[in-house]
């Protein structure tokens, strides 16, 4: 079982983690738009659940506007510090026809959000600095086990216990019941 390990941070301003990066020496992996639309019953069943399920398109912003389009099935969060759950992916040649699949057995939209994402290597670790409306910035540390993770985390200075464990989508979607944003899908959008 494919399993996402991660912590997430809310910061300021990514300078002093931009200069960081650099001093260590990671490894620049791009920037991108990601256009994320996550699926549930209207009755809600996955977040019920504490599941989700997103088709999450990529979108390069360099000279070559390269997409990738991907489903996901995230799990329910596994208890502790650092965010934890089962993750499967699938590549998506025509995401129009997967949104007609999911319609046709009984999934809808309830969420598009759009995030600017720059993308490290380092440590073993994707470091990833995320812009996302609303929320603010944040760096994502994800790697293959808790030592790395804090390891890397520790590295550019972040303080692992002002991590969260929660995803952008649930945090947006409480942002969006204390605003009183009626209606689904609920939009996020830069």
């Amino acid at each position: 079982m494919p399993t996402e390990t991660e912590c997430k941070i809310a910061v300021a301003d990514f300078r002093p983690i931009e200069a960081r990066l650099e001093e260590l020496r990671a490894e620049p992996h791009g920037e991108f738009l990601q256009d994320d639309r996550f699926f549930d019953t209207p009755q809600e069943r996955l977040l019920q659940a504490d599941q989700g399920l997103r088709l999450r398109s990529v979108v390069r912003e360099d000279r070559t506007g390269a997409a990738e389009h991907i489903l996901t099935y995230k799990g329910a969060r596994q208890k502790g510090s650092l965010k934890q759950r089962e993750e499967i992916e699938a590549g998506v040649s025509d995401p129009q026809a997967m949104v007609d699949v999911l319609d046709r057995l009984g999934f809808t939209l309830m969420l598009h959000l759009q995030k600017r994402r720059k993308r490290y290597k380092l440590g073993g670790c994707w470091v990833e600095l995320d812009t996302v409306p609303l929320l603010g910035r944040f760096v994502e540390v994800e790697g293959p086990d808790g030592e790395a993770i804090g390891q890397v985390a520790r590295g550019l200075g972040l303080d692992l216990s002002r991590g969260l464990t929660d995803s952008y989508a649930s945090l947006l979607m409480g942002q969006a019941r204390q605003r009183g944003m009626q209606g689904r899908p609920a939009e996020f959008l830069l």
